[in-house]
């Protein structure tokens, strides 16, 4: 781990910690019956493509 600076490392710390916090929040959900599977893949789905969408404009439109 030598080769990774601390800004590194924390980025993937947090990227494991948000995907895990999203799998155990759906899990809930689908557990407590307020949603089903096909429910919560969707939500991920369609906030992971708007995060994308915005990702890119917001990137894009910094570094011109």
């Amino acid at each position: 781990m030598s080769h990774l600076t601390l800004s590194t490392f924390m980025k993937y710390v947090l990227f494991g910690f948000a995907v895990l916090w999203i799998v155990a929040y759906g899990y809930n959900r689908i557990h407590m019956n307020a949603h089903f599977l096909t429910d919560v893949c969707f939500g991920v789905l369609i906030t992971y493509v708007i995060y994308s969408i915005t990702y890119k404009a917001v990137f894009l439109a910094i570094r011109e």
